[in-house]
Formats: C-alpha cells, sequence, structure tokens
C-alpha cells in the first residue's frame, strides 16, 4: 500500500494552494456533511476548555462514555471498550487474534491487509465484481470461511463501494462463522448513515463477533479519535487490558458523550445525504461517469473512456477540490 492511500490530505493542499483550510472544498474525507453536532461544537468553544482538559490528565480509562454506550446500545458494559479511533481497534484485534489466516473482500478499506500483513495472516480474497455492482454475496464469501481461517472481516456498509449487506445476511454470516470457530469483525464505520440496524443489537448471540463502530464519520469528529469495540466479554477484556491508559482524551469522551444525547441530528444528515447523494449521482451520470449504487455519504464511479484519475485529481485541485 503506497503513502498517502487514505484521504485526509485537505492541509497539505491548503499549503500547495497558499489558501486557508476553509477555502478548500474537502471530498477526500467521509464524513457527516453538517458538522459536528451544537453540543459538540459549543464544548469544543468553550473559552475555558484549556483549563480543565488540555492541562489536566483524562481518565486512566473512559469509563463515563463506556456507560453511556451500553445505555445506548442495551448491552453489558463488559461487551464494550472504547479505542483511540476504529482504526486503532482493527489493528489492537489483528495483534490479540493473530490468526493464521483471514478472509478479506475486495476493494474495500485498505487498512485492513495492511493489519493482517503486519502480524503475517495469510489473506484469503474474495473479489466482487463491478458486473454485480461490488455486491457481496453471502454464499460465496462465507464458502471461504472455513478450519484454516480464524478471522473473517466484513465492511458494512462497504468503503469505498457503498454496498450495504442487509442485517439478516450479516446474522446469518455470523452463525457460520460460530460454526467454524472463525471470528467475525463487522466494520460498521457508515452504519449511521443508513436506516439498518446495527449488529450491535445481535452481539449477545454470537460468540466470535466483534463490531467496530466510529465517531468519526457519524459526528464529523475525526480529528478526537473515538472508536469503540464491541464483543463477547472474554474478548472485550483482553482488549481492555491492551489499550494502554489515557489512550482517549478527556475531550474526546465528553464529546462522544454529548454527541450521543442529540435526538434528530442523524436523521437529519440521513435525509440530506439521500437528497444530496441523487443530485451528485445525476450530475456524475451527465458527464458520463459510471455511479454505482450507494447506501452512504459518498459514491464510487468509473470515469468515461479516455479520463484519467491523476489528471482529474489536478483540474480538482486548481479549484480548490
Amino acid at each position: 500500500m503506497s503513502e498517502g492511500a487514505h484521504g485526509g490530505r485537505v492541509r497539505g493542499l491548503a499549503r500547495r494552494l497558499g489558501v486557508s483550510i476553509e477555502d478548500v472544498l474537502d471530498f477526500s474525507s467521509n464524513l457527516n456533511p453538517l458538522g459536528p453536532p451544537s453540543s459538540v461544537k459549543a464544548l469544543l468553544n468553550d473559552p475555558q476548555l484549556w483549563r480543565y482538559e488540555v492541562c489536566t490528565h483524562p481518565p486512566e480509562h473512559p469509563t463515563r462514555l463506556v456507560t453511556e454506550l451500553s445505555r445506548h446500545w442495551d448491552v453489558g458494559e463488559d461487551c464494550v471498550a472504547v479505542v483511540p479511533g476504529s482504526v486503532f481497534g482493527i489493528h489492537l484485534l489483528f495483534h490479540l487474534l493473530r490468526p493464521k489466516a483471514t478472509v478479506l473482500h475486495i476493494p474495500s478499506f485498505l487498512e485492513y491487509q495492511r493489519a493482517a500483513k503486519v502480524v503475517d495472516s495469510e489473506m484469503v480474497v474474495h473479489t466482487t465484481m463491478a458486473q454485480r455492482n461490488f455486491r457481496l454475496c453471502l454464499g460465496e464469501f462465507s464458502w471461504r470461511v472455513g478450519p484454516e481461517t480464524e478471522l473473517a472481516v466484513l465492511c458494512n456498509p462497504n468503503n469505498p463501494t457503498g454496498y450495504l449487506m442487509p442485517l439478516d445476511e450479516v446474522d446469518a454470516l455470523a452463525r457460520w462463522c460460530d460454526r467454524e470457530d472463525c471470528h467475525l469483525m463487522v466494520d460498521e464505520a457508515f452504519i449511521e448513515f443508513t436506516n439498518q440496524k446495527s449488529m450491535v443489537s445481535l452481539v449477545n448471540e454470537h460468540a466470535h463477533l466483534v463490531v467496530l463502530r466510529s465517531f468519526t464519520k457519524a459526528y464529523s469528529i475525526p480529528g478526537l479519535r473515538v472508536g469503540v469495540t464491541v464483543g463477547p466479554p472474554t474478548l472485550i477484556a483482553r482488549i481492555r487490558e491492551a489499550i494502554p491508559p489515557w489512550s482517549v482524551g478527556g475531550v474526546a469522551e465528553e464529546a462522544a458523550i454529548l454527541a450521543l444525547r442529540e435526538k434528530g441530528y442523524l436523521g437529519e444528515a440521513r435525509a440530506l445525504i439521500k437528497r444530496e447523494r441523487e443530485t451528485l449521482k445525476a450530475a456524475l451520470e451527465s458527464l458520463g461517469c459510471r455511479v454505482f449504487p450507494s447506501w452512504t455519504n459518498y459514491l464510487l464511479l468509473r470515469l468515461p473512456e479516455g479520463w484519467h484519475g491523476e489528471r482529474l485529481q489536478q483540474l480538482l485541485e486548481e479549484h480548490s477540490i
């Protein structure tokens, strides 16, 4: 994987163009277009914030947030671990499980392959096809889970294709992994942008299910680094033991608690994204692009023949995009 494979390079572009970050239209990060909730903005704008957060140690572990999440999702506190970003959770799970072989579907988030490579896990790759709109077939994917595989990774909804596997199919995959004694990691970083129920609601029914959630995307606070791992108590206990103290800052914990208590915010975001997604899709298709179906706040497209991604990026940058 090459450097700069992820988005979020808006600062570098602003420097090159000699403009402020506010003058750049950032399409490189798939965040909630509403920005942080109003209560989180008020917290971050508090002129006394530095006194009681920046200049003091946060709690060793974010126990207040764990309690809040337990109530919010109706799961036991012993099933919840807060991590400094869901990417941290991905790598930590690979380090703890050290699977001999990992089932992955591609195209998907590049960090899964990187985490597997770090622990020398053999990658069993299932490729989804553009001809099927990158639909992930439950039968084809579960067929690759067997006695030799110890971890299966499902990104749902998937990044970058936008495909959402229905809840009953994810549940069936989790049951299959239970039978095969294989852990299933379901990354739901974008689930809030859909109307589908989270697999967190079924975590007590599966012995090998681990669900990753993120505050980054849904609440547009990527700089605060708050992620959550939900799973069986025995594995969550190992995850908690492996997380160094003070990993999640006090500001991040307080912001996450406030975000969870927001009413109507996510519903407003979903309605906005649904409208804007269709508008953008139609505009891109009018330019000759093939736009694949998406259940999220991002679109995967194929450029018209003769267009090249690098040249398009250069043209967009000339317009501060």
